[in-house]
């Protein structure tokens, strides 16, 4: 399935500006129209899977704004719903009738602190707090129903394993769980990421592994650990070389997009059944990426998953 590609930039790319440390997902409320404007450009370069701009909410940051625990569940409804209503569109403009997705995404913990929190070492917070800030927010996120859980640029193996046994413990099933890595090995936080699979592998409430945020040229030896170490799908939604939600908070510099694309058949060729894009990648890229995919298929016998995951998930009672 293609994945869509970076929210954040993208927005802002269109004249967004946030004006608080929720980012893009501001966006919920204050440019809904602009919101499903970007979705639906992904869409209509070929994208599968939407992600919602759910990735900075938390329920700290929305209470210190002076949302109470009901208006926080409406805001991730509406964030998902905005997905649904991009798709809805585009549907009736296109006449398309291939099945599309709505990812609720979230981050971690770090991503809260401030621009670059998720892709240093973990940060120190007690085991119990960490499963909390994770719980709460999968429970709202499970009562706006989105067809899969998908936590996004995950640094450390100890975080991982949290969000899965919150998962776990709600009842919840689909969920996509990536990780931003510091090289062709090691999550940010110095992990082993074969080894961080191998431990995912055990939990039935995570369907699909993968890496975002993270280098293009890395990309190949971290899904070939990852296939060493569980049979579950791979995604991959690779950075342009550079990370940070928007323009103003990137961490490094440009990659030529040709890197990205020129990686695409080897990936599929490893088996990897998911591809997006993460910080930097605009729809022309998810464009492109499409494109490559559609070919590549045409000529040898691999074929991209294209059956719909979400199937058997248990959302609030």
């Amino acid at each position: 399935m293609i994945l869509d590609g970076g929210l954040g930039v993208e927005l802002e790319r269109r004249g967004f500006a946030p004006a608080t440390s929720l980012w893009s997902g501001e966006a919920i409320f204050t440019c809904p129209d602009l919101l499903v404007d970007v979705h639906r450009a992904y869409l209509d370069a070929g994208a599968e899977v939407i992600a919602t701009a759910t990735y900075q909410l938390s329920h700290a940051a929305l209470r210190r704004l002076g949302c109470d625990d009901a208006a926080i569940d409406r805001i991730f409804a509406r964030g998902v719903a905005l997905a649904r209503a991009a798709i809805a569109s585009q549907r009736a403009r296109t006449g398309a009738s291939s099945e599309q997705l709505v990812a609720g995404s979230l981050g971690p913990f770090g991503a809260t602190l401030g621009p670059g929190g998720e892709y240093s070492r973990s940060p120190q917070i007690e085991f119990d707090a960490l499963y909390a800030f994770h719980a709460e927010r999968l429970r709202s996120m499970a009562c706006a129903r989105p067809d899969v859980f998908l936590f996004e640029t995950i640094p450390s193996r100890a975080e991982g394993l949290v969000i899965a046994q919150a998962a776990l413990d709600l009842g919840l099933r689909n969920v996509w769980m990536s990780f931003t890595c510091a090289d062709d090995t090691r999550t940010c936080a110095r992990d082993r990421l074969a080894d961080v699979a191998a431990e995912l592998d055990a939990f039935a409430c995570v369907d699909v592994i993968g890496v975002n945020c993270t280098a293009p040229d890395a990309i190949a030896p971290l899904v070939r650990a990852m296939r060493g170490a569980t049979d579950k799908p791979i995604f991959v939604c690779p950075n342009l070389g550079r990370q940070g939600e928007s323009a103003g908070q990137a961490l490094s510099g440009e990659a030529p997009e040709a890197a990205f694309i020129a990686g695409v058949p080897g990936w599929m060729a490893l088996g990897v059944t998911h591809i997006g894009g993460c910080c930097g990648v605009g729809p022309e890229t998810i464009r492109a990426l499409a494109r490559v995919v559609a070919e590549t298929d045409a000529r040898c016998d691999h074929r991209f998953r294209k059956s719909n995951p979400a199937t058997a998930g248990r959302y609030c009672e």
